[in-house]
């Protein structure tokens, strides 16, 4: 009787047991989840003041720094690479033959919300509505819709999105435009706005900024003096500017005094400001297009990014030189609220906002680019004059010439020269990332002089760019020009703007090179030889290049790298100013001391450890004399190869980290690999 009184017992489940298993459900799942727990944090911590915000902010680094480190992020990915092995149309559990619907596929380990049952990423629920000073809309009791708002916000709000216009009898017609601005130019919507305005022919285009930067502390970075430089180095009569995100804070007035956030003096102080970044231009008879903010997701930062607007906005009306365009509508939903998600040309929720509620997505930086285009279509008219209409502009001293149209504008082959190479963009879906990818390839022409089937070569592009990195800066007809002259099949990958060319945390690039992309070019290009393939790539490019041929030596004959990354944990810490913003953590996690965590991935160790795999392997290594990010770690890697007995053409040459350099040392590259491909060396 005792021992069924104990046994009873054991089944039971008291409180002391229900706790217990409770934690331990709950600390399983946060420490699988740490990814998106760590994101929770980041959001309290934004939306929080004082101890709470203090204290969220850490739970969010110990998380990274302590827990991601430790494998959840790794068993992710490999969790979502086993469920890939099933078919899509399998359902667990099913009986035989009977149907099923097939369940949508899940972005590996994207850290976005899961999807309903019809597979649509669930809408967030709109922002709370803007306070300013006061009062300020509230939502119409179950409409969803917005009353009227204060007259203190008024300025503050988006005017009515305007049509698409043809360029006005008056308009601008600029010949070079610099894109400026903080990390809302240099991701999301400047990517974008390049692409499109490259497509003008013979207009100078150049991006530039800084990230975590803006004009409340001008103690910290001079916004002012940098604006300057930037005026001198490009020398544009445009300027496209994105500036404020970083300015919701209080400032120092010129008294030392602490000024509040929103209040009159800090209006006055950050008017001023932005009166002398404009007139600084207009010394210089620069032309300023400033682009609001858009609408935010958080509170109080999205009151306080009204604000912004409505100084800026009157700082440009008294300016004579400045035209505000107002983003604030451009990536919300049709109720005028922020949202994640917008629906795509096929329908599709996707995504337009990062995990911060703040930045954009490619998608939403490619909504808000074609949208200053079109409202702002009769403020300024890219087109250049041909040589009947008259002289194009000079190219002032120091800057670069104006590059050749990108073949990204919708063309087929068939609009290139019979004569030469041709070029196209080619478009195919890949699994492992879930969506589908682009590429660009460049042919050979008919006269080549070379006999098929041609090598082939991919061509990787380094940080902040994608796969019409190389196109937009050299040129379409350029690049099939080299395709020509050399024989071979040019294949330009997308590696993600800070994909490393690695399997990380949340992209899989590598095994999308290997595993799909390369099949898919050396089976749809009967011309492909699949037993010559080399690759070249310059900076992150360029550690993507030896990164793989050490990985898959079987797969890679022949390999160069032009101003590349060698050692991942050099970039660790504060060395360079641009280390930071490399964002080798978002692949491979924090880098721990020293930079030991990364150590393992980089082409420096990997040669170390595996020093036959490039023995007799043809390998060429540029590095330009003023290239102040890349050159030390360039030569220490020269002296590694030449202390293993590795041969190698090892080059230094005038020349910066840029794509004068690049441009430069490309024509070289192919003819190496044009060679010792078809030399017959391994």
């Amino acid at each position: 009787m005792n021992r069924e009184r104990l046994s009873a017992r054991r089944r039971t489940m008291n409180p002391t047991k229900v706790v217990f298993v409770y934690s331990l459900a709950f600390l399983l799942v946060g420490w699988h989840q740490a990814g998106r727990l760590a994101e929770w944090f980041d959001d309290q911590a934004l939306s929080s003041e004082g101890l709470v915000s203090e204290l969220a902010f850490s739970a969010a680094v110990t998380l990274r720094e302590k827990v991601l480190t430790w494998g959840p992020g790794r068993l992710k990915i490999d969790e979502d690479r086993l469920l890939s092995l099933f078919p899509a149309d399998l359902t667990i559990g099913a009986r035989a033959g009977a149907p099923t619907a097939a369940p949508p596929l899940i972005p590996m380990a994207t850290g976005l919300p899961p999807p309903d049952r019809e597979g649509r990423p669930p809408e967030p629920r709109p922002a709370a509505p803007l306070l300013i000073d006061g009062p300020g809309p509230t939502a119409a009791a179950g409409t969803g819709a917005s009353a009227a708002p204060d007259e203190k916000l008024l300025a503050a709000l988006p005017r009515e999105t305007a049509r698409a216009r043809t360029p006005g009898a008056d308009s601008f017609n600029p010949a070079r435009v610099l894109l400026l601005g903080d990390s809302m130019m240099l991701e999301g919507l400047g990517p974008q706005l390049q692409r499109e305005l490259k497509k003008y022919e013979g207009l100078s285009v150049n991006r530039d900024g800084r990230y975590g930067t803006g004009l409340t502390r001008l103690d910290n970075f001079d916004w002012l003096a940098y604006f300057v430089q930037m005026l001198e180095k490009y020398r544009p009569d445009l300027v496209i500017l994105t500036l404020g995100g970083n300015d919701p804070q209080d400032m120092v007035s010129p008294g030392q005094k602490r000024v509040g956030v929103g209040g009159d003096d800090w209006r006055r102080i950050y008017g001023e400001r932005v009166a002398d970044l404009l007139g600084r231009a207009e010394a210089r008879g620069v032309r300023v297009f400033w682009v609001g903010l858009p609408i935010m997701g958080l509170e109080p930062y999205g009151s306080r990014v009204a604000v912004i607007n409505q100084v800026v906005r009157a700082g440009c009306e008294a300016a004579p030189n400045c035209r505000f365009w107002d983003s604030w509508l451009t990536v919300a939903d049709a109720q005028g609220c922020y949202s994640t998600y917008l629906p795509d040309a096929q329908g599709r929720s996707a995504r337009v906002r990062g995990k911060d509620k703040i930045h954009l997505t490619e998608f939403g930086g490619r909504i808000m680019a074609e949208q200053f285009l079109a409202e702002t279509a009769d403020w300024a008219d890219y087109r250049q004059k041909s040589e009947e209409e008259g002289p194009a502009p000079a190219v002032q001293p120091g800057e670069q010439p104006p590059l050749a149209p990108s073949a990204g504008d919708g063309r087929d082959e068939s609009d290139l020269p019979a004569a030469g190479g041709r070029i196209s963009e080619r478009k195919f879906f890949s699994p492992l990332r879930n969506k589908e990818t682009a590429y660009y390839l460049a042919l050979p022409g008919d006269g080549s002089g070379y006999p098929g089937p041609y090598p082939v070569v991919f061509l990787l592009h380094g940080a902040w760019d994608g796969h019409d990195a190389w196109v937009k800066q050299m040129g379409d007809r350029r690049l099939a020009e080299l395709a020509d002259r050399f024989g071979l099949i040019l294949v330009m990958p997308d590696g993600e703007p800070f994909g490393w060319y690695l399997d990380g945390l949340e992209s899989a690039i590598e095994s999308y090179l290997i595993a799909e992309l390369m099949p898919h070019i050396l089976s749809s290009r009967p011309e492909a030889d699949p037993e010559r393939v080399g690759l070249t790539g310059l900076s992150m490019g360029g550690h993507g290049a030896l990164t793989l041929a050490l990985k898959y030596p079987e797969l890679f004959k022949a390999v160069g790298a032009m101003s590349a990354v060698t050692d991942l944990a050099a970039h660790a810490g504060d060395s360079h100013k641009l280390n930071r913003q490399l964002k080798i953590e978002k692949v491979l996690g924090p880098a721990g001391e020293g930079g030991g965590r990364w150590r393992p991935f980089d082409a420096r160790r990997l040669t170390g450890a595996r020093p036959e795999v490039l023995a007799g392997k043809p390998l060429l290594i540029s590095a330009g004399l003023s290239d102040s990010l890349t050159l030390a770690e360039n030569r220490a890697y020269h002296r590694l190869l030449v202390g293993l007995n590795i041969d190698h053409l090892y080059r230094e040459v005038p020349g910066g980290h840029d794509w004068r350099f690049w441009s430069s040392q490309l024509p070289l590259h192919l003819e190496f690999m044009s060679e010792k491909l078809r030399s017959g060396k391994k």
